[in-house]
């Protein structure tokens, strides 16, 4: 069976072109330096610019970066009203709002994520500068390294991981809220209930940063090395 963390890390590369670490959570800087772990799929770091004597500096976006989707088969999300009577299959009681999540077959991914991006300013300076490290007999350069150039900070995140047959998520809402309601909104309360036989969730988590962009140097046969986003 595929590994969690390999669902993951495909469903983060393909469906917005960024990466993450895992476990979910794990801490991770713009400036940081690792490798692509899992088939190219997750972070794992393994120090820092300031290492090798590189410095910049960083930007933050001035609005919030949105994400919401999918990965996988058979997913159904059920939202309900606090008062309304559950449909079949629902984790709620009638007095609960909230929402069933239940998955198929496959191994499978939700992701809603509302975060800050801060991002390093000048990237031509850090081609340059890390073109010099790579060139330094005494830094000690990998080929493959992969340097963070820009986090999303988690100001709300839900995701959940869901492999096996029949895997089913209930989230409740603590506060009085409509439906559909926000799954990443850290201010209503979540909770959760979970059944199945391999599920992993963090629910409206704010403080982490759950996804990354990354650039390595590309070294070509012919002409001179380049910074180049890895996608």
């Amino acid at each position: 069976m595929t590994s969690m963390a390999r669902v993951y890390g495909t469903a983060i590369r393909h469906e917005i072109e960024l990466f993450a670490a895992w476990p979910i959570g794990t801490v991770m800087h713009v400036g940081d330096i690792g490798f692509l772990t899992r088939r190219g799929k997750l972070f794992e770091r393994w120090g820092k610019l300031a290492d090798f004597g590189i410095t910049f500096s960083s930007q933050k976006a001035q609005n919030l970066t949105d994400f919401d989707f999918q990965f996988g088969k058979r997913i159904d999300i059920r939202f309900k009203a606090a008062g309304q009577a559950p449909q079949a299959g629902s984790m709620l009681t009638q007095a609960q709002a909230g929402a069933t999540i239940e998955f198929g077959r496959s191994s499978s991914v939700v992701v809603v994520a509302h975060t800050e991006e801060e991002s390093i300013a000048n990237l031509n300076k850090l081609e340059q500068d890390l073109v010099n490290v790579a060139a330094s007999s005494s830094k000690n350069w990998k080929n493959d390294f992969v340097v963070i150039t820009a986090t999303y900070e988690s100001v709300g995140t839900t995701v959940v991981l869901a492999s096996g047959n029949g895997s089913k998520v209930g989230v409740t809402a603590s506060a009085a809220v409509g439906v559909p309601f926000d799954l990443a909104d850290a201010k209503i309360g979540l909770s959760a209930s979970a059944h199945g036989q391999k599920l992993v969730k963090a629910l409206a988590r704010p403080g982490f940063v759950p996804f990354v962009r990354i650039h390595h140097l590309l070294k070509p046969w012919r002409g001179k090395p380049f910074l180049s986003r890895y996608n």
